[in-house]
């Protein structure tokens, strides 16, 4: 996964953020259209994985999205980030939907 690499020597997600490649970023297929309808969900390709707090104690754990993961978003959340002409997108973790398998 050389696209991780890349995103690995510029960012770092914290605690409950991933960083994806959106779908359209892989398959170059375009943008979709903002009408009036509601936003279907979105897929994209997890770069890299912050940790999540553990309840009660305050220690740190691997969150349950992985390196490679295709994961479902709700399109039109998280932050945008652009490295070298390629755009990345860093969600929390809760607005993940699911995991592709």
């Amino acid at each position: 996964m050389e696209k991780a690499d890349a995103v690995h020597s510029y960012l770092c997600p914290k605690e409950n953020t991933v960083i994806i490649l959106p779908e359209d970023e892989i398959t170059h297929v375009g943008t979709a259209s903002m009408g009036t309808k509601p936003m279907k969900p979105a897929r994209g390709v997890v770069l890299a994985v912050g940790t999540t707090k553990a309840p009660g104690n305050g220690g740190q754990h691997a969150m349950d999205v992985r390196l490679g993961d295709l994961v479902i978003y709700t399109k039109g959340k998280g932050k945008e980030v652009k490295v070298d002409n390629d755009e990345y997108l860093l969600l929390d973790r809760d607005e993940i939907l699911a995991v592709a398998d």
